[in-house]
């Protein structure tokens, strides 16, 4: 193999979660979360950093998709961890007030 055909510039991001990869590619998606990771990856993309998606299914044994799982749910309960999510998704009230019975137009 040739080394000079090997970009050190390159990420390939692995995911189970399909619907973060439609919401990354909706241009009309404004969420907060999503705007901001397009611009980190047009930011990345300006330094010739040549980023890959790949989906990968969840839950049927993939080792390193099992251990990020466990590790995100690990980060989740730690008392270390200090994030403060502020930002809820118009989206996820919406679909969390419809499960309820609580009538949309209400929020419309």
């Amino acid at each position: 193999m040739n080394s000079h055909n090997i970009n050190p510039r390159t990420l390939t991001i692995f995911t189970d979660s399909g619907v973060s990869l439609d919401s990354l590619q909706n241009p009309n998606n404004d969420a907060h979360l999503v705007q901001e990771t397009k611009n980190k990856l047009t930011s990345m993309v300006t330094y010739k950093w040549k980023i890959k998606f790949s989906f990968v299914k969840a839950h049927v044994g993939i080792i390193g998709n099992e251990m990020a799982d466990s590790l995100t749910k690990e980060a989740a309960r730690s008392e270390e961890t200090n994030y403060v999510f502020s930002r809820i998704p118009i989206n996820g009230i919406y679909r969390e007030t419809t499960e309820e019975g609580i009538i949309k137009e209400k929020w419309e």
